[in-house]
């Protein structure tokens, strides 16, 4: 889904009566988080917690923790996405009415605020996935039953 999102916001963003507003702005960043994190990194989540298993003979230790993990990443980028290219379009529609940068920046604001709500998100998803897979390589060979 991220990778579709991405295939279609891209050719989108090279239109030029698009790239007028999105040009050099928070809409630009949507764009790479879905990429990066999003596509990328849940093929990544994916790879890992598919191989880490198989590599080490040791089972996962909570498919629980794994697929909160991926809830929170799920969440975390719906929520960059929107808000970073929600702002994206407040930014350069600013700049088009000829605002300055400086008077553009309290209108974002808020969607900074969202923006470290979600960021939060991922974070935790970081820290939950840290320590399935800590914990997964300190159970025993074999599986723990």
């Amino acid at each position: 889904v991220w990778y579709l999102l991405v295939c279609l916001q891209g050719p989108l963003q090279s239109l030029p009566v698009v790239q007028r507003v999105t040009h050099l702005n928070n809409w630009v960043v949507a764009h790479a988080h879905m990429g990066v994190l999003g596509f990328a990194g849940t093929i990544g989540l994916g790879g890992m917690y598919f191989l880490l298993p198989r590599v080490t003979g040791r089972p996962l230790h909570s498919r629980v923790l794994a697929d909160l993990q991926y809830w929170l990443v799920l969440l975390g980028m719906a929520g960059f996405f929107v808000v970073l290219t929600a702002a994206g379009l407040v930014q350069g529609q600013s700049w088009l009415n000829g605002e300055t940068v400086y008077r553009t920046l309290p209108m974002l604001h808020p969607y900074m605020v969202v923006r470290v709500g979600v960021g939060v998100l991922l974070f935790g998803a970081a820290a939950v996935g840290l320590y399935n897979v800590v914990r997964s390589l300190r159970e025993p060979e074999g599986g723990a039953g």
